[in-house]
């Protein structure tokens, strides 16, 4: 299963796919062109395992913005992404909405998924669902408050910039609790 032979050198598909996951995006151009791999869909299902959240936005970027079209596993994959210090919910959140501003379509499977996982998109409600609003209710989410919840807890921690980027990002006016933290 070798797919990059350099001379006396091979790389299995499963070593180009660690270091397509592992490295910045000048590198990431740089293997993809060493390996003459196609811009596709399956490097965007890589990049989406990808636990470092600023270097798999730039790549997610640049898939995205070279036509590749987001498919159900990028969806998955970034489910999968332990939520910690580097991936909070908030910046895995701003993945998926990238993908669906490129035209992921969601089935009400997706958004179920979503909300297991504690992930709330802007504009749920256009999903007008009844077993989406049935999932909501049995997991303890209000789409609607969701933004605001978070961004309490953002000024708990006390971090300017994160709580500006999220006030930006779902266009939330912060309530009295917020204020107060």
């Amino acid at each position: 299963d070798n797919i990059l032979s350099k001379g006396e050198y091979q790389l299995s598909s499963a070593m180009i796919t660690k270091l397509l996951s592992t490295c910045n995006l000048e590198r990431f151009k740089y293997i993809i062109w060493v390996a003459n791999l196609p811009i596709d869909s399956n490097l965007l299902e890589i990049v989406c395992t990808e636990h470092i959240y600023l270097t798999r936005r730039e790549k997610m970027n640049f898939l995205l913005e070279n036509k590749v079209v987001p498919t159900q596993k990028s969806l998955t994959n970034l489910t999968l992404i332990p939520i910690n210090y580097y991936n909070k919910l908030s910046t895995i959140t701003e993945d998926i909405e990238l993908l669906l501003k490129y035209g992921l379509e969601l089935s009400p499977t997706d958004i179920k998924l979503l909300l297991s996982h504690k992930i709330v998109i802007r504009n749920l409600d256009k999903y007008n669902n009844k077993d989406i609003q049935k999932e909501c209710d049995r997991l303890g989410i209000d789409p609607v408050s969701q933004g605001q919840s978070d961004l309490i807890s953002a000024c708990s921690i006390g971090y300017a910039a994160p709580i500006r980027t999220h006030l930006k990002t779902h266009n939330l006016v912060p309530c009295p609790a917020a204020m107060r933290e």
